[in-house]
């Protein structure tokens, strides 16, 4: 894979409260930039810039089990994303590095429809693709 031409975009934390773990935060003079819900991830989100990172605080909607085995340990570092020119090169690449493809491309609406892919290259390592806006 020529992750070369990956772009950070953020770090994913999973939580089961946002509030309770934006306010914690707000001791850091974060910034929040933007909320949503993903009905088709089973997530609901919001985005936090600290400096010139951004998180991606993510707690699941009621009764869906996504971020469960990363919630097992309390708040937790999900995933680490980037910012992709064509998704559907970057995972057919992965298919043939056999990488595992834990979700493949859909649309996010925490993106504007833009196609979201998740792959895992490691035991616990997550990864979360994000297609280009130009594409």
């Amino acid at each position: 894979m020529n992750v070369s031409n990956w772009r950070f975009h953020h770090v994913g934390i999973a939580t089961t409260s946002i509030e309770s773990f934006a306010n914690r935060l707000n001791e850091l003079s974060s910034n929040s930039v933007g909320s949503f819900e993903d009905p088709l991830q089973g997530v609901r989100g919001m985005f936090i810039e600290i400096g010139n990172i951004n998180l991606e605080i993510l707690e699941p909607l009621d009764g869906d089990a996504t971020l469960m085995p990363w919630l097992t340990v309390g708040n937790r570092m999900y995933q680490i994303a980037f910012e992709v020119d064509d998704l559907n090169e970057e995972l057919a690449t992965a298919r043939e590095n056999k990488i595992r493809i834990v979700r493949e491309a859909h649309p996010a609406v925490a993106f504007d429809g833009r196609r979201v892919a998740f792959m895992m290259p490691a035991p616990g390592i997550l990864i979360e693709l994000i297609e280009s806006p130009a594409n």
